[in-house]
């Protein structure tokens, strides 16, 4: 059975690598979210996949080029009329921490350092995910095989994903760079009996010609899931997790409800105001839960309030 990732979070409901995307894909039975990840010109890093802000933001340059405050000040449309901003990687483990501790979801960061070199970000990045406690449940991507060399010469056991367009370049470059996994275009498969060729798993990832992004509201042409194990895909990387996994059911066993969105023990996100309710919804530093369990305005604050609200329909 495939395992099933969300491409940037539910990215073609929601507006792609932000908050909101990120808790929506937490409604399905997925392994994991994939994210991208650049770093600022003082040197914080972000998740953010153009290495330009024009196409999702209202502003306009190069990433690189700009501070953090320069990014946050930049709005990122979403529905209803809201506005998200770019996330810090630090945000986003806040966010995803406790579901990757308590169900053991996965985080893939991309290293989008293949057009913009990022000296050190392989550096920083491990670092960062030893800091927040995510080690065992995070995995490196990366179209470029230095990178992937980078990383596993500093820790020989991460798990390091190598992109590609095809399988046939993945298998080749796997080798060379010592690559843990393939992530070639899951319409690019040109390698037949894929399974006896190598025991690596195999993530594929759709296009955005066949997968649109929100707020783009063409029909995606979703790649078919048997299809895809038959050509020996392990798991798929999409827009639309929905299409793939079914919703996770709350704690206590039953379904979910119309409003309700369980994406991790006791948790879910409240259809009125966007804020996680129901207990101690502290962030990963230990931020102490405000008033109807959202955690309290600070630098470890976890709120999508603005943010549009996602409800489980009945």
């Amino acid at each position: 059975m495939l395992s099933v990732w969300a491409h940037r979070g539910e990215s073609g409901a929601y507006p792609e690598n932000t908050l909101t995307a990120f808790l929506a894909a937490l409604r399905y039975d997925i392994a994991g979210i994939e994210m991208d990840v650049q770093r600022t010109s003082d040197g914080e890093l972000v998740v953010i996949h153009d290495e330009t802000v024009d196409r999702t933001t209202d502003g306009t340059g190069s990433v690189f080029e700009k501070t953090l405050a320069e990014l946050k000040a930049m709005a990122i449309p979403a529905p209803a009329g809201r506005t998200e901003s770019i996330p810090t990687l630090r945000e986003v483990f806040r966010l995803l921490k406790e579901p990757c501790l308590a169900r053991g979801l996965r985080l893939n960061l991309e290293l989008k350092n293949s057009r913009v070199p990022y000296e050190g970000m392989e550096e920083q990045l491990l670092e960062a995910v030893r800091e927040a406690g995510l080690r065992d449940h995070v995995i490196y991507s990366t179209f470029s095989r230095e990178s992937v060399k980078r990383l596993k010469e500093l820790d020989p056991e991460a798990e390091v994903g190598l992109l590609c367009q095809s399988v046939s370049e993945c298998l080749e470059a796997a080798a060379e760079t010592g690559a843990d996994a393939l992530h070639p275009l899951l319409h690019w498969q040109d390698v037949p009996g894929l399974p006896e060729k190598t025991a690596l798993p195999v993530r594929g990832w759709n296009y955005w010609k066949f997968e649109p992004f929100y707020p783009e509201k063409r029909e995606p042409e979703l790649f078919p899931a048997g299809q895809a194990e038959e050509l020996g895909f392990t798991d798929i990387i999409t827009n639309f997790p929905g299409a793939y996994a079914p919703v996770l059911q709350g704690d206590t066993g039953r379904a979910a409800a119309a409003g309700e969105v369980f994406f991790f023990p006791g948790k879910r996100v409240d259809p009125e105001t966007g804020l996680l309710t129901g207990g101690a919804a502290a962030a990963a530093d230990g931020t102490p839960a405000a008033a109807g369990g959202a955690p309290a305005a600070s630098d470890g604050a976890i709120s999508v309030v603005n943010s549009e609200p996602f409800r489980v329909e009945p």
